[in-house]
């Protein structure tokens, strides 16, 4: 559980004051969130492990501005919920590659009941949706849905083309946080997607700014603008205006295709 102290801090970066748990509040703090605090994981890229540890976390997110991977983010998020009375569970998805789904204990996120229904909430994923989507069986949410196969909940996104595309599919069991720990490690690991990819990627009030390797993709109000990123320089001043940090030292652009 936060302290109070954290609990402020938090909220205070967010820009929410302490409301009584509701879903409109609920959605407030989520979508706060995404466009606050970034998916990235350039501490993977320099070989920095996962902790998992409140002070810590906040001191990245708020004295850095840094963001963080599925396992931070959503488990920050999901305490400081619990600190402000929400019924919160932690769960595990499946993520879809392209071709097929990930192992059992792939990602977290979180499952609320609130106001007398179910939702689920992420923002510990690159292109998470930016509230909170109902449990509720193909019933299109926005531009997502949740539908049912193999016995799985899958969350779909629908692209521009109208397609329908898998993003992780789930089962509705909770998992103790510590049933994460070994992927912590594993995100280390050399053949892990995250040591393979640089990341970064945050919601913006009319779309979405990310970071892929050396590409830059703004969003705005469905229109997207691409820009190669062809230096260090460059990549820095990218970071810094559209996410508000510094890079990391010891992490290695040129494997990225960007020079110094």
């Amino acid at each position: 559980m936060l302290s109070q102290s954290q609990q402020q801090q938090y909220l205070s970066y967010l820009q929410q004051d302490i409301q009584p748990p509701s879903r409109c509040y609920l959605s407030a703090l989520h979508q706060a969130h995404l466009q606050r605090i970034a998916f990235e994981n350039l501490d993977i890229l320099r070989d920095q492990p996962i902790c998992l540890n409140m002070d810590q976390l906040l001191d990245k997110f708020i004295c850095q501005h840094r963001g963080g991977l599925c396992f931070e983010l959503n488990y920050a998020f999901g305490l400081l919920l619990k600190s402000l009375g929400f019924s919160v569970q932690w769960l595990s998805a499946e993520v879809w590659d392209g071709e097929q789904f990930g192992s059992e204990v792939d990602h977290l996120f979180l499952r609320l009941d609130i106001d007398d229904s179910a939702v689920i909430a992420d923002v510990g994923f690159g292109c998470s949706y930016l509230t909170p989507l109902q449990l509720q069986m193909n019933s299109e949410q926005g531009t997502h849905r949740l539908i049912q196969q193999h016995g799985y909940w899958v969350w779909q996104k629908r692209h521009a083309t109208q397609h329908w595309q898998p993003c992780y599919r789930f089962r509705l069991n909770e998992h103790p946080i510590e049933r994460f720990y070994p992927l912590l490690a594993q995100c280390l690991d050399e053949t892990s997607l995250f040591k393979q990819r640089l990341i970064c990627s945050r919601a913006t009030p009319s779309g979405r700014v990310s970071i892929r390797n050396n590409q830059f993709t703004q969003t705005q109000d469905g229109v997207q603008i691409k820009r190669h990123i062809f230096s260090q320089a460059l990549f820095e001043s990218i970071l810094m205006e559209h996410f508000g940090f510094k890079l990391p030292s010891g992490v290695q652009l040129s494997a990225f295709g960007i020079d110094r």
